[in-house]
């Protein structure tokens, strides 16, 4: 009987705590941190999705910041770019939120200049960045679908991103 219960205790636990073997226990007692706002650890977290506003700008700059460090001194005026609509890229932003912190960013634009679909519209992922206590929740896949609605949106016949120099295709984007 007491087997049985570890095991469904160790199933309803997160991927963290599952790998790492800490327990869910508040900061204070010493454990490792998942509360307050535990609900963003779980893989049902209550993560809401939605474009920056000129309010997101500090928060906007420390996902940016840890995503590109050497980048640092450029961000804070390229966001300000954005804002003013004097930036060409990125062309849209999303955030995720969990309990009103900003947790992930997306950084989107339209490209016609990539070599395998010349002067096409192409929705294009020119930035991303989950905080990495939040990886492998599902927020990056609901990112990215939500960067794809986007994308429709905009018209664009294709979705892609690059990795390592390498630009890759999703294979499975359909324009409709």
């Amino acid at each position: 009987m007491t087997l049985g219960i570890l095991l469904l205790f160790e199933k309803s636990l997160c991927r963290v705590c599952r790998e790492t073997g800490k327990l869910p226990v508040p900061k204070s007692i010493g454990g490792y941190r998942r509360f307050p706002g535990a609900d963003c650890y779980s893989m049902n977290a209550a993560v809401q999705i939605r474009p920056v506003t000129q309010t997101d700008f500090d928060a906007w700059l420390r996902l940016r910041t840890a995503h590109w460090p050497d980048g640092a001194a450029d961000h804070g005026p390229e966001i300000a770019a954005f804002f003013a609509g004097m930036a060409s890229e990125p062309q849209a932003v999303f955030l995720a939120e969990c309990n009103g912190r900003a947790i992930a960013v997306m950084e989107l634009s339209i490209r016609k200049d990539l070599p395998m679909l010349p002067n096409v519209d192409v929705g294009y992922v020119e930035g991303f960045y989950i905080e990495p206590e939040f990886r492998g929740r599902g927020i990056t896949r609901r990112l990215l679908r939500f960067a794809q609605d986007w994308s429709r949106k905009q018209h664009c016949a294709a979705f892609a991103s690059d990795r390592d120099g390498r630009i890759i295709l999703d294979p499975r984007y359909c324009p409709k």
